[in-house]
């Protein structure tokens, strides 16, 4: 029997609300899609800022505290074969969807650099997001939230609350430090998160230019 989630109380009800703003952007995105299709030119700033909604909102944020809080907790217990599989599950499709982000700015660039043929790639890859996300999080909320929350003590899912405000306080923060650790060619340290999530996330901004990465092998040790 499947049991409602109080969503001020527990650490599940918090990732629900999120996926609750994830829609609003998911249909902003639904009625871009349906312009493309009736043959009008993406909206070049709705475009960028649905990219950085994903990237920061739905990827760090939302993405973040899964897999970097829950999941990990959850790993710390004994599980059932089952709910591990879940897990794993989860992870790999918030990998196939960053990648499907990713594919989407680079062909928003291509078609705003002149090339007309990647409209097409911005319009598939659209439909592919809104395909993707409402079985992922149906299948997070009615599935696997109930049954992973009774993994944690009431003290545990508070402590874990706490951990999530914790995790949104310094996110704006990581975004421009990170930005400016690229763009500097540093390695972005451990406090980031884990090192497994890290090597998932996506960069907020191209690499280096070459000029500076030349800069920088020169400025090295010998």
């Amino acid at each position: 029997m499947e049991k409602d989630l109080n969503l001020n109380e527990i650490p599940a009800g918090s990732l629900v609300t999120e996926h609750r703003l994830v829609e609003r952007y998911l249909q902003l995105m639904k009625r871009e899609t349906i312009r493309i299709d009736r043959g009008k030119s993406p909206d070049r700033v709705l475009t960028e800022r649905i990219i950085d909604f994903f990237k920061t909102y739905a990827h760090r944020c939302h993405y973040g505290k899964e897999e970097e809080i829950l999941f990990h907790r959850l790993y710390s217990k004994r599980l059932s074969p089952e709910h591990k599989r879940v897990i794993d599950e989860l992870v790999l499709e918030h990998i196939r969807e960053r990648e499907l982000i990713d594919r989407l700015e680079i062909a928003k660039d291509k078609f705003w650099l002149g090339d007309s043929g990647a409209l097409t790639e911005i319009l598939t890859t659209l439909k592919g997001i809104l395909k993707f996300y409402p079985g992922h999080m149906q299948r997070e909320e009615k599935d696997f939230f109930p049954a992973g929350m009774e993994y944690f003590s009431m003290a545990e899912q508070r402590d874990m609350l706490q951990d999530f405000a914790k995790f949104d306080q310094f996110l704006i923060h990581e975004k421009y430090i990170r930005m400016a650790d690229q763009y500097e060619g540093l390695v972005p340290p451990s406090e980031y998160g884990n090192l497994t999530i890290q090597r998932i996330l996506q960069p907020e901004v191209s690499g280096l230019p070459d000029d500076l990465q030349e800069e920088k092998k020169g400025s090295s040790p010998k």
